[in-house]
Formats: structure tokens, sequence, C-alpha cells
């Protein structure tokens, strides 16, 4: 790892392998105990987020979001009228056999978060329909214990990079 403009400074990663069901209206929650901390050497530094989420259910309205503690990052800001502002559409619908079965979804930011105090960041699960949804993480909707049924892990990882 080297210093300067462009230069990976550090990097931090986290695999979470909690299996979990949330349900949720119009909100969203934290999925398990995926999250990460890192203390950027400088305020020009960027933080480059990557992650891949294992998401099981039949929803069509479910999202994903990276958080800088308790600031939703990435956020559309060309949404108009009654259309929902979010960062990234979960990876799931109305699939044959969808409830046997946990996808993967892969989101990134870049952040530009101008500290050198720690951060910690998250991934949130989130369902924009005002009707109740299940969304299924690191496991697909059907957990019978049986060899076709699957548990996944999440991971994250945040890169710092010199600006």
């Amino acid at each position: 790892l080297a210093s300067g403009t462009g230069n990976v400074l550090q990097v931090v990663s986290a695999t979470d392998t909690t299996a979990a069901s949330y349900t949720i209206a119009a909100t969203n929650v934290k999925a398990g105990s995926l999250e990460v901390a890192i203390t950027p050497t400088s305020t020009s530094s960027k933080i480059l987020l990557l992650a891949t989420i294992a998401i099981g259910g039949p929803n069509r309205y479910g999202y994903l979001n990276f958080y800088r503690d308790l600031t939703q990052l990435g956020l559309s800001d060309v949404s108009s009228g009654s259309r929902s502002a979010i960062f990234q559409p979960i990876n799931t619908g109305d699939f044959t056999d969808i409830e046997y079965q946990a996808l993967s979804n892969h989101i990134s930011f870049l952040d530009s978060p101008s500290s050198t105090s720690e951060i910690t960041y998250s991934i949130y699960i989130g369902n924009h329909h005002t009707g109740s949804a299940t969304f299924y993480y690191n496991r697909p909707e059907n957990d019978t214990n049986a060899v076709y049924i699957s548990r996944c892990r999440s991971t994250i990882t945040a890169i710092e990079i010199g600006g």
C-alpha cells in the first residue's frame, strides 16, 4: 500500500453469516451484523465501498443502502412525483422456485467522508412500498433442513483511496 493521490491506503473487510428474516414496510433495517470500521488517514481521502449481499424472497419493492454511521448514502436524486428515491433495488422477485434461492446482490459506492475519525459502514435492507414484505438475509425463504437449501455469507469491503 502506497501513500499519495489515487493510491490505495488501506483495505478493511468483514463477513457476516447471520441468517435472518426482516418483515418491514416503508422503512429499512440493518442487515445482520454486516459492518466495517475504517479510520481515514486524510480528510481528502475517498472510501470505495464494495458489498455482496445474499437476499431471498419473492418481493418486488426491496432496496439496499450503504450507511456511514447513521447517514444513508447514495440515494437517487432524480425521483419525482410519487416515485421512491432509493440506492439499489434488491435482486429478488416472483421467479419460479425463488423460495428455495438466495440471490447475490452486488453494490458499490464511492464516499467522500471528509473525516479522520473512525467511520462505521453498514448495509441496510429496505422496502419502499407501504405494504409489509419479508426479506430473507443470507438464506432463502424456505428454510427446510435439506441439501437443496443454502445458507450464505454477505461481505462488505472499505478501501481508502488517497485524495
